[in-house]
C-alpha cells in the first residue's frame, strides 16, 4: 500500500515539534500525583468502667494510665486531674493500687468552695452531692453532724473553725458489709463496693472542700500490703 508523502511529511513534522519544545512546556503537561495525606494517629479509647467515677475493682495500674495521666504521690497512691468518668463536683482525683490487688480506693475532692463562717454554702453542697447519692444508692448507714464534747466552737458562727479544728464533723458512709456494721446498717451496693464516705472539710474560715472516697471489696487486702512494705525497714 502506498503511504502519501504529504501525509508522511506531516506527521514527521508533528514529531520534530513535540521534541523541540522546551523541556519546561514538557514537564507542565505531566502533573505530578499529589503525595498521599498520612492518615492521624489513632487515639486509644478511653476505657470506662461502670464503677465510681469510670474505675473498677482490680483495675491495674497499667490499665488506668493508658486512660488517665497519673502522678505517683507516693508508694501505692496516685493523684490525676481526671478520671475515666469525670464529676464535675470533683477537680482532683486519688487512686490507691498495689501490684497484687490493682485499684482498691478511689476519691474525688472539689475545688474550693468559698462559704461563710456559718459554713452555708458548704454545707448546700454537701446536701446536694448527698442528696445525689440517696438517689443511686440508699440512705447512708450513718450520719455524722456533731461537735466533739469539750470543744470551744459549739456556737453557729465556730462551724468552720470547728471543722478545721477536727472538733466538729459533718458526713455521711454507706456500708455494704463489715464486722461492726449492724445488719439494719447496712446498704446494697453495687458489686465490688464495700463502702462510701462522704465529708465536708475546710481550709480556712471561708474555704471549703467536699471528699468523696469508695472503697472496694479489696480494700483490706490493699491495707495488708501497704502495711507490710511500710513496716519491711523496721
Amino acid at each position: 500500500m502506498k503511504i502519501s508523502c504529504n501525509l508522511l511529511a506531516a506527521g514527521a513534522a508533528s514529531l520534530l515539534l513535540v521534541a523541540c519544545k522546551p523541556a519546561e512546556t514538557q514537564q507542565a503537561q505531566v502533573q505530578p500525583m499529589a503525595a498521599p495525606v498520612p492518615a492521624p494517629p489513632s487515639k486509644s479509647l478511653k476505657v470506662i468502667h461502670p464503677g465510681p467515677f469510670g474505675t473498677q475493682q482490680g483495675m491495674t495500674l497499667k490499665e488506668l494510665e493508658t486512660t488517665i495521666a497519673l502522678t505517683k504521690s507516693k508508694e501505692f497512691f496516685y493523684t490525676s486531674g481526671d478520671a475515666p468518668a469525670p464529676n464535675g463536683d470533683f477537680t482532683a482525683y486519688g487512686y490507691w493500687i498495689t501490684p497484687e490487688h490493682g485499684l482498691c480506693k478511689v476519691t474525688g475532692i472539689s475545688d474550693a468552695i468559698k462559704t461563710n463562717v456559718f459554713g452555708e454554702q458548704l454545707r448546700d453542697k454537701y446536701g446536694a452531692v448527698k442528696g445525689a447519692l440517696v438517689e443511686k444508692y440508699a440512705k447512708p448507714s450513718f450520719d455524722k453532724d456533731y461537735v466533739e464534747r469539750g470543744s470551744i466552737w459549739t456556737d453557729p458562727q465556730d462551724f468552720m473553725a470547728g471543722l478545721q479544728k477536727q472538733d466538729r464533723a459533718l458526713g455521711a458512709s454507706w456500708y455494704a458489709h463489715g464486722p461492726d456494721i449492724p445488719a439494719k446498717r447496712s446498704v446494697k451496693l453495687p458489686p465490688g463496693l464495700s463502702m462510701i464516705e462522704l465529708d465536708a472539710m475546710a481550709d480556712g474560715h471561708s474555704d471549703g472542700k467536699l471528699v468523696l472516697a469508695y472503697s472496694f471489696e479489696n480494700n483490706d487486702k490493699c491495707l495488708e500490703v501497704m502495711k507490710a512494705a511500710k513496716n519491711k525497714s523496721l
